[in-house]
C-alpha cells in the first residue's frame, strides 16, 4: 500500500481516469460499494445509521454507501450538508442514482433541524463530508456538524479520512471529526502516520477501489510504502542450507562505557541473534570485565580508555583494529568530548550504523558527510530528540514534518535515515520511504534502540539491498514487541526480550509464507 498526500492522490485519480480510462463514476461506485461491504461487518440490523455527506467526491462516496446500506436492509438515512446546487459531476450523478432507486436525501439547507436530529439520534454516523481537498479551517455549517458528530455517543466511521483533517503535512487542525474507524480508500494518507493527526483516524481499514499500480508509478506517488505483513513476507531473511559463518558477515559494534556497558552488549546480542556470522564488541578496556560475562557468543576488542570511556587515542586505532564487514557505533558510548567517529566513516568503506551518542558527535560536523567519498551505506537511527539536534529544529517541528524532513535530510547527506517513533519512517538516500506498521508503547524503554541497531547491522551483512535490510530490521523489531505484548502487558517488555523472541517471530512468518504457498527468498 502506498502512502500519499492529498495532491498526489488527485494526480493518481486523474491518471486513472484520463490515461487508463477508469471513469470517475466507476471509481466512485467502486469506493462506495467496497466501503459499504466493509462497514456492514461492523453493523447490527437494528442500528440507526446516518450517512453524513458533503458535495464533493467524498460526499459522492457517501451517496453510494447510503444506497448500498439501504438496499442491504439497514436503517440508513442520507444527510447532505452541501446545498444541492453545489453538487456537481460524478457526485451529482450518484445522488440521482440514489434518488432514482426510490430513496430521499435530506438537505441541511432546507431542513437543518431534521438533519441535526438524525445525526444526534444515530447509533452509527458515517462521515463523508470532506475529503483530501480540504484546506484551512472548517467553515460553517461543516464546523458545527463536526462538533455535533464529536458530541454524539454514536460509533463514527470516516470515509477516506475524517472531515477537517488536512492532507497536507504540518497543517494545523482547528476542528475535525474524531472517528472510531476510518475506511481509507486506495492509498494510505500521509497524516495518518503523524502524531498530531493519528488520533483523529481511529482504527484504519484499507479499502481497495481498483486503481492500477501504473497510476501510482506514473503520477510519481509510489515513493512511500506502508510496511505491513504482506510486504514483509516477500523479504524475510533466508539462509542457504550450505552456508558457513563467513557468508553471514563479520560485525563490529563500537560502544560502551563504565556506566553503560549493557547498551553495547544488548546491541551485540541482537546482532548475534539476527544472524551475523561473527560479532565483536569493541569496548573501552576498563569495561571488559563487566561486559564480557554478559554474552558468551561475542568476541571482544578492548581499546584504550580514560575515565571509563574511549580515550582519544582509541579512535585512531579503530579503522586498523576492526576487521569487519560492517560496523555500528554509538550504543552506550557516552558523551565524551573526545569521541570522534569520523575516522570510521572516512577510512572504513563498509556499512556503518550510527546511533545514540555517536549521533551527537556526528551533529558537531554534519557537513563532513557531504564530502566523504563512500560506496557503502551509512545508516542513522535517531529518535525525535536526536533528530532535533541533527537538524537544529525543535522536537515539535521534527514531529510535524517527519516525512518531508526525513526525505530532505537523507537526500542531502546521502544516508539511510531511520526516524524512530510510532510508525518509524525509513528513508533512503534517493528519497524513497517505508513506514513501519509494527511496534507498540512497550518499546518506549531504554535499550530497545540498542537492540534495533544490532539487528540492522546483522541484516546489512545478509541482504544485498541496504534498504531491504533496514526496513526488515525495523519491521521485525516492532513485530517482536507486538508478539510480546500479546503474552504480557506492554509495560513489562524489556529490550533483551526482543532479542530472545526474534527467532520465534521470524519462524512464525516463514510458516505463514509456506501456508500461503510463497517462497521465502523472494526479493522485489
Amino acid at each position: 500500500m502506498y502512502i500519499v498526500s492529498g495532491e498526489e492522490m488527485r494526480q493518481v485519480d486523474r491518471f486513472a481516469i484520463e490515461q487508463i480510462g477508469l471513469g470517475g463514476f466507476t471509481l466512485m461506485e467502486n469506493a462506495g460499494s467496497s466501503c459499504s461491504r466493509a462497514i456492514e461487518r461492523q453493523l447490527k440490523k437494528n442500528n440507526r445509521i446516518a450517512v453524513v455527506s458533503g458535495g464533493g467526491n467524498n460526499g459522492g462516496d457517501g451517496f453510494v454507501i447510503a444506497r448500498y446500506l439501504a438496499e442491504a436492509g439497514f436503517d440508513a438515512t442520507l444527510e447532505v450538508i452541501a446545498p444541492r446546487m453545489k453538487i456537481h459531476g460524478e457526485a451529482y450523478e450518484h445522488l440521482l442514482v440514489y434518488e432514482r432507486a426510490g430513496r430521499a436525501a435530506r438537505f441541511y439547507e432546507t431542513d437543518s433541524e431534521a438533519v441535526e436530529q438524525a445525526i444526534a439520534g444515530a447509533d452509527v454516523i458515517i462521515d463523508a463530508m470532506l475529503g483530501t481537498g480540504v484546506t484551512g479551517e472548517l467553515k460553517p455549517p461543516y464546523k458545527e456538524i463536526a462538533a455535533l458528530i464529536n458530541r454524539s455517543r454514536a460509533l463514527v466511521f470516516a470515509v477516506d479520512l475524517p472531515s477537517g483533517v488536512p492532507s497536507a503535512e504540518a497543517a494545523d487542525i482547528q476542528a475535525g471529526v474524531r472517528a472510531d474507524r476510518t475506511y481509507m480508500l486506495a492509498a494510505r494518507k500521509m497524516n495518518a502516520s503523524l502524531p498530531g493527526y493519528r488520533s483523529f483516524y481511529g482504527t484504519i481499514v484499507p479499502v481497495d477501489i481498483g486503481i492500477p499500480e501504473l497510476a501510482y508509478v506514473s503520477a510519481k506517488a509510489d515513493r512511500r510504502i506502508w510496511l505491513d505483513e504482506q510486504k514483509a513476507l516477500r523479504h524475510l531473511p533466508h539462509r542457504d542450507p550450505d552456508a558457513h559463518k563467513g557468508q553471514s558477515g563479520r560485525a563490529a559494534i563500537i560502544g560502551g562505557s563504565m556506566n553503560m556497558s549493557g547498551a553495547v552488549m544488548m546491541a551485540a546480542e541482537a546482532c548475534v541473534r539476527a544472524g551475523a556470522g561473527r560479532t565483536t564488541a569493541v569496548i573501552p578496556d576498563d569495561t571488559l570485565s563487566a561486559a564480557a560475562p554478559q554474552l558468551k557468543e561475542a568476541m571482544y576488542l578492548p581499546l584504550p580508555s580514560e575515565s571509563g570511556e574511549f580515550a582519544r587515542s582509541a579512535w585512531g586505532k579503530v579503522p586498523e583494529a576492526v576487521h569487519a564487514d560492517g560496523v555500528a557505533v554509538g550504543p552506550g558510548l557516552g558523551r565524551n568530548v573526545t569521541n570522534d567517529i569520523f575516522p570510521l566513516i572516512n577510512q572504513l568503506d563498509i556499512p556503518i550504523v550510527i546511533d545514540a551518542d555517536a549521533l551527537l558527535d556526528l551533529a558537531s560536523d554534519l557537513e563532513q558527510l557531504k564530502i566523504i567519498s563512500r560506496t557503502s551505506p551509512v545508516i542513522l537511527t535517531p529518535h525525535p530528540g536526536e533528530m532535533a539536534v541533527l537538524t537544529g529544529l525543535s522536537i515539535e517541528e521534527v514531529q510535524a514534518g517527519r516525512f518531508s524532513l526525513s526525505a530532505k535530510f537523507a537526500k542531502t547527506y546521502g544516508v539511510y535515515l531511520v526516524l524512530k517513533g510510532r510508525e518509524t519512517i525509513i528513508t533512503g538516500p534517493d528519497g524513497r520511504q517505508w513506514v513501519n506498521s509494527t511496534g507498540n508503547a512497550g518499546l518506549a524503554k531504554g535499550g530497545t534502540g540498542d537492540v534495533l541497531t544490532g539487528m540492522i547491522l546483522a541484516f546489512l551483512l545478509q541482504y544485498e539491498d541496504p534498504a531491504e535490510a533496514v526496513f526488515m530490521a525495523v519491521y521485525l523489531h516492532g513485530l517482536t514487541a507486538d508478539y510480546l505484548a500479546e503474552r504480557a502487558d506492554q509495560i513489562s517488555i524489556n529490550a533483551s526480550d526482543i532479542s530472545h523472541e526474534l527467532g520465534t517471530v521470524i519462524c512464525q512468518l516463514k510458516q505463514k509464507c509456506n501456508e500461503a504457498g510463497r517462497t521465502i527468498d523472494i526479493r522485489d
